[in-house]
């Protein structure tokens, strides 16, 4: 898990719409938390792309690892509404966060799970009922503001409190859905994130260094990973393990984690034209395959993965809702 800076990143998906930008902070009981931000992912993809097997694996702890939180035990959501979820034509869910609490909509319990726990593609969460993939809702929590529960969350050290809100979905999960879960590690399917023939066509640049206070300058490169347009990426200051987490919400990965394995330590800023969160399931853009090779230099080859962390759902109920 990287640090979080005062431009604390997050990412946004709707429709084929996603960023990973800089947000604001806000307070739970004047801490700092995560806000302004909207979060979501894209539905697991139909099917799967064939790409060349290579027999070296492509896992990095620090890429695959998922959230382990005991930090705030006995702390939960102030009050929460649970209805069952309004149609919402197909498109991603939604999960945003603002000053008074975090709300949902039309997402899965495996949505919720993938969020509480950070899991980069939904490899990573395994077993539990089929309803936990088909049954959706929408969730409105408002933020814990007792004097105890503040006590906890001033407690939390400060490179885990952009998590808080993950560990408070943790509780809810599982008080309201029952869920019991555990850690195991697995041999799974990614796609590692490669060099293509030749030179990566990426410029290098210096990411902008945030003051707290001070907003930056506008020239700065701020790091941000966006569709600016519903067919096009635009990137500034990226580095590779933050570009291959974004492409793990491509519906044409099948569902699989991407992992980093171009080698490259930079930032970058680049774009990429043409593509779409869900080509898969309306094949009209260019495929994100394609247009990696042909706009970046970089290609995605599925490989075998060893020790990769999975979530694994040993009990979940459908939830009482209100």
């Amino acid at each position: 898990m990287r640090l979080p800076t005062p431009w604390d990143r997050s990412w946004i998906s709707h429709r084929a719409k996603y960023a990973w930008r800089p947000v604001a902070r806000i307070g739970i009981a004047s801490k700092a938390l995560l806000a302004a931000a909207a979060i979501s992912a894209a539905p697991l993809g139909l099917g799967l792309l064939q790409a060349t097997q290579a027999p070296t694996p492509a896992y990095h702890p620090d890429e695959t690892s998922l959230l382990h939180s005991s930090a705030l035990p006995g702390v939960s959501f102030k009050t929460v509404t649970l209805t069952p979820g309004k149609d919402n034509g197909g498109r991603p869910f939604t999960l945003s966060m603002t000053a008074t609490g975090l709300s949902t909509i039309h997402t899965s319990m495996k949505d919720l799970i993938r969020f509480a726990y950070h899991a980069k593609s939904y490899d990573q969460i395994v077993g539990g009922p089929s309803w936990i993939d088909t049954e959706f809702y929408d969730v409105k929590a408002d933020w814990p503001d007792s004097d105890s529960a503040n006590a906890a969350i001033n407690k939390v050290p400060a490179d885990q409190q952009a998590d808080v809100p993950r560990m408070l979905m943790q509780s809810l999960l599982a008080d309201r859905f029952r869920l019991r879960a555990s850690f195991q590690t697995r041999e799974l399917e990614v796609y590692a994130l490669v060099a293509a023939e030749g030179r990566p066509k990426l410029k290098e640049v210096e990411p902008a260094t945030p003051t707290l206070g001070a907003a930056p300058a506008p020239e700065a490169h701020v790091p941000s990973l966006v569709f600016t347009t519903p067919t096009k990426v635009t990137a500034t200051a990226m580095n590779m393990h933050a570009v291959a987490d974004f492409l793990s919400i491509f519906d044409e990965l099948g569902g699989h984690l991407a992992v980093d394995e171009t080698g490259l330590k930079g930032d970058y800023d680049f774009v990429i034209n043409g593509v779409s969160a869900t080509n898969a399931k309306k094949p009209t853009e260019t495929p994100i395959f394609t247009a990696l090779r042909d706009q970046l230099g970089l290609k995605l080859e599925l490989r075998k993965a060893t020790g990769v962390e999975v979530l694994v759902v040993d009990h979940a109920e459908p939830p009482l809702t209100n």
